[in-house]
């Protein structure tokens, strides 16, 4: 099944505007007919009646039928400015294909889809409900179908605004910035995957050490407690010698990811069920002159074996019991002799890091749940740039979904956010060729729908003009780009376009500066002959250097002629250098 059209009556800045998401057909809805009529892209009609039943005539040989892969059925883009409301054509989608949310969806609306060469439709016309809604087309009233019985459905963004979309708590798959920051794990067990190695080839083919994976361990209850600084003399001398022993003596990153587990659900404990911990307390000593707990070498084994027995569940705010049980399992694993090598110790003042290689991964096996309570522990991957933890988020996400226990015969809609931001061009230039390598290679569903958003004219190169829509700032779709093709066309030109560069293609600080210099040259003196000239040469776009070099040229025949004639010997001895 294929989404090949929308028309949204109202919502938010969208009115009464028509988006169709198909290559091949032209689709456009009449309000007050309650019709739609479809035509072929490359002209001619799109539908036929069979004896009251609608079909699609269809065009075996047309020329971007599984032009992307087999498993694809289409890739549509939305490509806007800020505030075009790309982002809302998204949310309005998988809101209306969802189960939970549709009810907030007040205004008519409209989808349609191709499902066995046969229109299909669901939505609201004419202030009717669902289920008395109806739609026709050459006179026959369209068959309805639910999308969300049909459909898997996801939504992915890196955008870090903690927005509310309306579809949340629906049957989406929301992979949204705020749902992502309780889904660490998921990345966890990316990187552990073989998957993992083939797009870390992609973006490090040089392998090189300085950019292998490390991971960054933020005892979070533990560092918030410190701030706190607890009045129980106990408690406060656990945290002193579990300060010494993780962050200034231990010279061994497993040591330190051990003590930093314990101490770490410790104090989260503590701060939620203090009186529990008292038992504990009794049993810990205070030592020396400055308040600090017994050394860490009979400490640790005090903590870790109260940790482990520990079995009152309430109170635990978003620390479930199965949570728990995986943090009592990791600590019961960790055995102090077994020579785990997490890789050389970098010293920071709340961080622990560690290499994420094979005796990490052993270790945290079967337990990478425990890093998605955020109230008590966080992580993140160090060295990594902002493009690559990017593409970490987006195929991590990718791979959960596909590891997911689905039904087979459904199909899948990808719709991804701005997938392409915080990439360096060189990746944006790759972003669509490895998504599509990626997907086609983990999902065993049907067919497989995506549906982008970019601001960038690389994503467009990379696509046909049908598949691409241009919302305008009042979020009006325009599916022709110029009438120019977008596919495989040159980046530059693309720039080049009045959509995305309408008042120049220069920056606007570099445009202000060229045209201030425009001004000043004509007043030009001898004494600043030199630095006029230096301003001009670093201007790399040869037409304005030229159009400045010219009004220079003239400015010096103006000025005394001792000066004329030092300009003149410099360019005399440029000459000779060539």
């Amino acid at each position: 099944m294929e989404l090949i059209y929308a028309w949204i009556g109202k919502f938010r800045n969208i009115e009464h505007q028509n988006f169709n998401f198909s290559n091949q057909y032209n689709i456009d809805y009449n309000e007050i007919a309650n019709e739609i009529t479809a035509t072929a892209i490359d002209g001619g009609d799109a539908l036929k009646n069979e004896n009251g039943v609608l079909t699609f005539i269809e065009d075996d040989q047309h020329y971007l039928k599984n032009f992307f892969h087999t498993k694809i059925s289409n890739i549509s883009a939305l490509i806007g400015k800020n505030s075009s409301g790309k982002s809302n054509v998204i949310d309005f989608i998988l809101t209306a294909i969802s189960k939970g949310n549709r009810g907030k969806l007040a205004s008519n609306y409209i989808l349609v889809f191709k499902k066995d060469n046969q229109p299909f439709f669901f939505g609201k016309t004419k202030n009717n409900s669902l289920e008395n809604s109806s739609l026709s087309s050459l006179g026959v009233e369209m068959g309805k179908i639910n999308p969300d019985d049909e459909w898997e459905s996801m939504f992915y963004t890196n955008v870090a605004d903690n927005k509310d979309y309306i579809f949340e708590d629906s049957s989406v798959h929301d992979f949204s910035f705020k749902a992502l920051n309780k889904l660490q794990s998921n990345k966890i067990k990316f990187v552990s995957s073989s998957l993992f190695n083939r797009t870390w080839a992609k973006l490090n083919p040089d392998n090189q050490d300085s950019k292998k994976v490390r991971f960054i361990f933020n005892p979070i209850a533990y560092t918030t407690l410190e701030n706190d600084n607890p009045t129980n003399e106990k408690m406060l001398g656990i945290l002193k010698r579990y300060r010494r022993a993780i962050y200034q003596a231990s010279t061994s990153n497993y040591n330190r990811f051990r003590y930093g587990i314990a101490i770490n659900l410790l104090c989260f404990l503590f701060t939620n069920n203090s009186n529990d911990v008292s038992s504990l307390l009794d049993d810990i000593e205070i030592v020396g002159t400055e308040g600090l707990a017994e050394a860490i070498a009979s400490l640790n084994p005090k903590v870790s074996k109260f940790l482990i027995e520990f079995s009152d569940y309430t109170n635990l705010e978003e620390l479930t019991e199965i949570d728990l049980k995986l943090y009592q399992k990791l600590l019961a694993e960790i055995d102090p002799n077994n020579g785990y090598n997490f890789g050389e110790v970098e010293k920071h003042i709340n961080s622990i890091i560690v290499d994420f290689n094979e005796d990490f991964k052993r270790v945290i096996h079967d337990k990478t749940e425990i890093f998605n309570t955020q109230s008590l522990i966080s992580h993140d991957w160090s060295q990594l740039s902002s493009g690559m933890k990017a593409y970490l988020n987006l195929f991590s996400q990718l791979f959960y979904l596909a590891d997911k226990p689905v039904d087979q015969a459904k199909n899948l809609l990808i719709c991804i956010d701005e997938g392409d931001l915080y990439l360096h061009p060189e990746w944006q230039k790759n972003f669509l060729n490895d998504l599509i390598d990626f997907v086609t290679n983990i999902f065993d569903t049907g067919k497989i729908q995506i549906i982008l958003t970019s601001h960038s004219p690389f994503l467009i190169s990379d696509l046909p003009k049908e598949n691409v829509l241009l919302l305008n700032e009042s979020g009006e779709p325009n599916r022709q780009l110029i009438g120019e093709s977008s596919f495989g066309a040159n980046i530059h030109q693309l720039f080049a376009n009045q959509f995305f560069l309408s008042k120049g293609s220069i920056g606007q600080f570099a445009k202000t500066k060229i045209q201030t210099l425009l001004k000043e040259i004509p007043n030009m003196i001898d004494e600043n002959v030199d630095q006029y000239r230096k301003k001009i040469e670093m201007i790399g776009e040869p037409i304005l250097r030229y159009r400045l070099d010219e009004v220079f040229r003239k400015r010096i025949n103006e000025l005394s002629k001792v000066k004329q004639i030092e300009w003149h010997q410099q360019q005399i001895e440029k000459l000779q250098q060539i």
